[in-house]
């Protein structure tokens, strides 16, 4: 078997590689931590009440809904971050997402809402303009580069804070584009 300089230069340094494994897996549970616990920092904001639901959807998304927002029990309008892993955040991959988000095809509602939040001077993000996505808002969060690692929490989790703060306290008009746009569904 003959062997690349870049296999032989990793089984030379495989004790090394090693740790760096365990370090990446140690990290990753760390994001997942730092994601999840975005749910403290919002249940202190003063829009905050026992109407919305904070949902760990997977290991890399976290969503926000209202109890007012449901359809057949299930939650009609989604204000999340997804993707938010260390490859997006410090890597070269994609980038982790927030969003404002309808499921399933609820296209009046997804209507509704883009034009709601298309009026207000002070929206996060970007109003999805494709008209066959379920989409309504998208904003990345930008990477953290290594020099940065100081600035992490100003970086990364402000703008994430940021996000929800937008949404959460313009309930009232999101709910609003939802009562006039569930019944159509």
């Amino acid at each position: 078997m003959k062997f690349s300089d870049e296999a032989r230069l990793l089984i030379d340094n495989w004790d090394v590689y090693q740790e760096i494994r365990k370090t990446e897996a140690e990290l990753n549970g760390k994001f997942r931590d730092y994601l999840f616990s975005i749910e403290n920092d919002l249940q202190k904001q003063s829009w905050w009440d026992n109407s919305w639901i904070f949902t760990r959807y997977q290991e890399k998304q976290v969503y926000l809904t209202n109890k007012e927002w449901h359809i057949n029990e299930s939650p009609a309008i989604w204000i999340g971050v997804e993707n938010f892993s260390v490859e997006t955040i410090l890597g070269i991959t994609d980038t982790a997402t927030m969003y404002v988000w309808v499921p399933g095809n609820r296209t009046g509602l997804v209507a509704a809402l883009r034009t709601e939040i298309s009026s207000w001077n002070d929206a996060q993000g970007e109003v999805e303009l494709k008209q066959n996505n379920s989409y309504v808002v998208r904003d990345t969060i930008r990477k953290c580069l290594p020099d940065e690692l100081d600035r992490f929490d100003e970086i990364v989790r402000k703008p994430m804070i940021d996000f929800f703060n937008c949404f959460g306290q313009k309930k009232d008009l999101l709910s609003k584009s939802f009562r006039s746009a569930a019944g159509n569904e």
